[in-house]
C-alpha cells in the first residue's frame, strides 16, 4: 500500500512516502525552493519529489494522509457565495488560506470529513477514485 502524508502547514510544508509500514522518501518544501520555513498551502514540489524518488506518479497512490493545517479555502465546504469568491481568488492566483482546527471549531463540527471537499482535492490534483 503507497502512503502519500502531506503537511500543509504554514511553516515548512512537507511530503513523506511510505510502501506499507517503510519509508521510502521524506522531503521538506524548503529544500526544493530554497526558501526557508516555506509552506502555506499543499506542497506540491516536496509531493511530486517523493514520488519521484519512488519512481511512482499521483496514480499510483492509494491512500493520502494530510495533516490538520492549512488549505486554500477552497476545499472547504461553503456557500454558493463564497464557493465563487474562493474560484475566483484561485483564477487570479491569490488562494485564500483556511486552518483545519480553526475551521471545525468555527463549525462545531468534530469530523474534518464533513468539512473537507476530498472529491475537488482528488481531482485537482490527479489521485485516483478512492483515495
Amino acid at each position: 500500500m503507497i502512503i502519500l502524508s502531506l503537511h500543509t502547514g504554514y511553516h515548512d510544508g512537507t511530503a513523506a512516502l511510505l510502501d506499507g509500514y517503510n519509508l521510502v522518501a521524506a522531503v521538506q518544501l524548503e529544500r526544493l525552493t530554497r526558501k526557508k520555513g516555506d509552506g502555506g498551502g499543499i506542497p506540491e514540489a516536496a509531493m511530486d519529489e517523493v514520488l519521484a524518488i519512488a519512481g511512482l506518479s499521483r496514480t499510483d497512490v492509494d491512500v493520502v494522509v494530510l495533516s490538520r493545517a492549512s488549505f486554500p479555502a477552497r476545499y472547504f465546504k461553503s456557500n454558493a457565495l463564497k464557493t465563487a469568491e474562493y474560484a475566483f481568488h484561485k483564477i487570479i492566483g491569490h488562494e485564500k488560506l483556511k486552518d483545519m482546527c480553526t475551521q471545525m471549531q468555527q463549525r462545531g463540527e468534530g469530523e474534518p470529513a464533513k468539512l473537507f471537499r476530498e472529491e475537488m482535492f482528488r481531482a485537482d490534483f490527479g489521485f485516483k477514485e478512492g483515495v
